[in-house]
């Protein structure tokens, strides 16, 4: 037959097919895994940088500060704004880190646009408010999202 392979000519050929799955796998997994920590880093860095904008500014800024909202254990939001060095979104519970964005930040009066520099795509599930309205002042003051319900609380 034209076709026809011999039993130890076809046991060669998949092990060859499943040695090369395995590569393939084994790469996607480890470019997965650079990814990730690529990514850590550079929320790592970000924060540290919007932290260190907000220490300096202090409490008596009208907007600026570390925002939270969630229930502290399975789903929660992080949101830190400052007027240069930008914005971090990120949402988090106790199995990690679960969707993150940053960029910069419009404020017009009480009114704050985010302008994030990832794509939704970017972010596999998650995606964060652009526009927020500042209520109460001092350490009393929420961010309102315009889309959603849930108050951001400013952490004390």
């Amino acid at each position: 037959m034209l076709f026809s392979m011999s039993r130890d000519a076809l046991r060669r050929s998949r092990s060859g097919f499943a040695l090369a799955l395995v590569l393939l796998l084994g790469a996607a997994c480890g470019s997965r895994e650079r990814r990730e920590e690529a990514l850590e880093r550079e929320i790592a860095e970000r924060r540290a940088k919007v932290e260190a904008e907000i220490a300096r500014l202090g409490p008596d800024h009208p907007w600026a500060g570390k925002y939270y909202g969630g229930d502290l254990l399975g789903f929660n939001t992080a949101l830190l704004v400052a007027p240069d060095s930008g914005c971090l979104a990120l949402q988090f519970g106790c199995v990690g880190t679960y969707g993150s964005n940053w960029g910069k930040v419009r404020a017009e009066g009480a009114r704050l646009t985010l302008l994030f520099e990832r794509s939704p795509a970017d972010d596999e599930f998650w995606s964060f408010d652009t526009e927020y309205e500042v209520v109460g002042t001092g350490a009393d003051r929420v961010l309102k999202p315009r889309r959603s319900r849930e108050l951001l609380r400013l952490e004390r």
